[in-house]
């Protein structure tokens, strides 16, 4: 056992999730869930998910927004810079030392 190892139980990786996640969609395909089988109208069930959704896609949208904003326009300012002839970072220069 890992003594520098935390205590308590570890996250899940991305396969364990994927996995679990493939067995409740079986799950839920055997149980069918459907709002019209509780006799629940169709489209007031959609009217009313999407006062959840809706918000919830913003908020997602609006947390993630900078994180892509940054992964696809810096390569693409790097590149225009390149092509301008500006360079991002600049090498540090050049010592020479005699060491005997």
């Amino acid at each position: 056992m890992n003594e520098d190892a935390p205590a308590g139980p570890r996250p899940l990786t991305m396969t364990e999730a994927a996995t679990i996640g493939i067995g409740l969609v079986g799950v839920s395909i055997n149980m069918d869930p459907n709002p019209a089988v509780g006799g629940a109208d169709l489209y007031q069930h959609l009217r009313e998910v999407l006062w959840t959704s809706i918000p919830a896609m913003a908020i997602t949208l609006v947390h993630f927004l900078p994180l892509v904003v940054v992964i696809v326009l810096s390569p693409l300012i790097s590149i225009a810079l390149a092509f301008l002839g500006v360079r991002m970072l600049k090498a540090p220069p050049v010592t020479s030392s005699s060491g005997s």
